[in-house]
């Protein structure tokens, strides 16, 4: 959530790659080539290199299997059972195919987040990765393991 404070664990991923549906933290070029802006980002990734993804009737598909286990279920949509992915921005319905050496991800508030949908570029490549957020520190009463560390949620 926006003002969440958190440990980000930036040695696990020597040993191991995340994997859809974990959080991650990463760079992301906000200016351009000739004056680059890079801004730390906080995202749910969806796809890596070599897989497909795609949004349709809330659902985001990949590889053409809809994701529905808990990392993609988030409350706060209308329908409790399950969150909504729009295929709003630049990507809509289409098929896209992620880059060797690449992540595609999504912000969990899917109307107001300008994630990949969005992005001239969709994909976050390999190197701008740092980690993935582990103890949640703000707010006081949110204080705890997450993304999956510890038997947390993910």
């Amino acid at each position: 959530m926006p003002g969440s404070s958190f440990f980000v664990d930036k040695i696990s991923f020597y040993f191991r790659k995340p994997k859809p549906g974990d959080i991650i933290v990463f760079w992301h070029n906000e200016g351009t080539d000739e004056a680059p802006r890079w801004v730390r980002y906080v995202k749910r990734l969806i796809a890596t290199g070599g897989q497909t993804v795609q949004i349709k009737d809330c659902y985001v598909y990949v590889n053409g299997v809809p994701m529905t286990d808990d990392a993609f279920n988030h409350p706060g949509h209308p329908n409790p059972e399950r969150q909504c992915y729009y295929n709003s921005g630049k990507m809509g319905d289409q098929i896209l195919t992620v880059p060797p050496g690449h992540y595609f991800v999504l912000g969990d508030n899917s109307r107001n987040s300008l994630d990949g949908r969005f992005w001239d570029f969709p994909f976050v490549c390999e190197k701008d990765f740092i980690g993935e957020p582990f103890l949640k520190v703000w707010p006081p009463t949110q204080i705890g393991f997450m993304n999956g560390y510890f038997g947390s949620p993910r």
